[in-house]
């Protein structure tokens, strides 16, 4: 029987991009294995983003192997928005940008200080087919501009009934 009652025996907590400023780079997240994974949440959280920052766009990615072979979007239709603050604590579904087949994205602009964004992809919505079964997170560069965020993985139904689910790593085939 499924131990429910503690998040960490039911899902999976990965960080993807670590919590930093990330003025002029374009941090790609971690590939993380969703084998033993019905879902996946990635929570995007921002801080301060200077008012001359450049649109960064988000996208996921998957692949065959958490090395990143045989890359390519994922094609997902929303997302989920918030203010991060100890008033609000509700999202708002928007639809990413999108070109069926060959990306989705949505961006983040220097306005969006303290903010949450959520992509929701289901491991269907990979090409199980071809063999892909890992997925990450990629955000486009802010510019020269101080741009703090980060990312995390939540990866949940699990395939498998275990209380050790949190032995099982993710970032590995």
């Amino acid at each position: 029987m499924r131990d429910y009652h503690r998040l960490v025996y039911g899902a999976k907590f990965v960080i993807g991009i670590p919590v930093l400023n990330h003025t002029g780079a374009a941090p790609n997240g971690d590939w993380v294995s969703m084998k033993l994974y019905g879902h996946a949440t990635i929570v995007i959280f921002t801080g301060a983003i200077a008012v001359g920052a450049a649109q960064m766009d988000v996208a996921v990615e998957q692949a065959t192997t958490v090395g990143g072979a045989g890359v390519k979007y994922v094609d997902f239709s929303t997302y989920y928005s918030g203010v991060v603050s100890t008033t609000s604590d509700t999202f708002t579904a928007a639809a990413t940008t999108r070109v069926v087949g060959v990306s989705a994205d949505f961006p983040i602009v220097n306005t969006d200080d303290d903010a949450m964004f959520l992509c929701e992809i289901d491991a269907e919505d990979l090409d199980v087919d071809g063999g892909f079964d890992c997925i990450r997170v990629t955000v486009s560069t802010p510019g020269a501009e101080d741009t703090f965020y980060g990312a995390m993985y939540i990866l949940g139904q699990p395939r498998f009934e275990s209380t050790q689910l949190a032995a099982n790593s993710a970032i590995v085939n």
